[in-house]
């Protein structure tokens, strides 16, 4: 198995990507004695992406799951369809919680995050707790930086939400995004197009605005996507609807510029008057609810579904 350094060293491809194959050199032509080499980078993101959530998962009979259901329209296969998770024998109608995975390198073929075990262990999870669990795949990637496609794929979830509420007893004016990491820079393109259906948003080590310079992955973003995705720009909106937020920090995030960019969109909330609650891990690295198994990993998961216990549900609540 691989080593934890490699597997987290693989992770900050999410958010820097890796040098454009196209400025590297053309690979020699291959060898009839020698194997062919795997990029040690992309093997374990490869084995990350089996690595399970450092948190108890509920028993397969305690969670419904409604696999593959299409949402987008235009849009066939994979990229158009959602997963819902949902608790077993559950009344409702049940408070929904949308994940939304980072970004996805490139370079790694058929990266569908939905498949990924991180993103079922917290569909899981969260159905083992009450709630409905809604996952898909979006476009945002090493060579995709726009959040207004992710925006957009948002509400096309949250669409499908309202038109199947009653079919899988959901409460669709109560919703909850989380993202995780690169996918903090949608959060607030989601907020400005919300119906009102959001009642809470969760960061998990979030990148709150674009990366400069060398450090962000090729295309470089438009200005457009830099302030759609800048989170300091939406404090404002984020007060006036009174949006609670929790934001997790992973105190020693290895991805470059992340913790500057985080403190400063926290420092930029708190000034402005949001309610946020910021829950500093000291010592866990980027990605950490898979990579560290520890009492504060898990003390951080488990605040994240009181977070969402308090905001979502109601006394009618599952």
């Amino acid at each position: 198995m691989m080593n934890l350094c490699a597997i987290v060293s693989a992770l900050s491809l999410l958010l820097v990507g890796t040098p454009s194959l196209a400025h590297q050199p053309a690979p020699a032509a291959p060898s009839t004695t020698r194997p062919e080499q795997v990029d040690p980078r992309a093997a374990a993101f490869l084995q990350m992406l089996r690595t399970h959530v450092a948190y108890p998962r509920p028993a397969e009979d305690q969670v419904r799951k409604v696999l593959a259901q299409p949402f987008r329209k235009g849009v066939v296969g994979p990229e158009g369809q959602l997963d819902l998770y949902l608790p077993a024998g559950a009344r409702g109608p049940l408070p929904v919680v949308v994940l939304l995975h980072g970004r996805v390198p490139a370079e790694v073929p058929a990266a569908r995050p939905r498949e990924w075990a991180q993103y079922q262990d917290w569909g899981a999870i969260l159905a083992g707790h009450g709630f409905a669990a809604v996952v898909f795949n979006h476009p945002l990637s090493t060579r995709d930086p726009r959040v207004s496609t992710v925006a957009q794929v948002v509400q096309e979830a949250l669409a499908w939400v309202r038109v199947h509420a009653a079919e899988h007893r959901l409460a669709p004016e109560r919703v909850a995004l989380v993202g995780f990491s690169a996918a903090g820079l949608a959060l607030p393109e989601a907020v400005r197009r919300d119906r009102g259906a959001l009642k809470a948003l969760v960061a998990w080590y979030p990148l709150l605005a674009h990366q400069t310079g060398a450090n962000h992955p090729p295309p470089e973003p438009s200005v457009e996507e830099r302030h759609a995705a800048t989170f300091t720009a939406a404090t404002g909106l984020l007060r006036e609807r009174q949006l609670p937020l929790l934001v997790v920090r992973a105190g020693a995030d290895q991805v470059p510029e992340l913790l500057p960019l985080l403190d400063a969109g926290v420092a930029a909330a708190l000034r402005d008057g949001v309610a946020l609650e910021l829950l500093n891990v000291p010592g866990a690295p980027h990605a950490f609810d898979l990579t560290q198994d520890s009492p504060r990993t898990r003390a951080a998961i488990r605040r994240t579904l009181q977070f969402l216990e308090e905001h979502l549900k109601s006394s009618e609540g599952a």
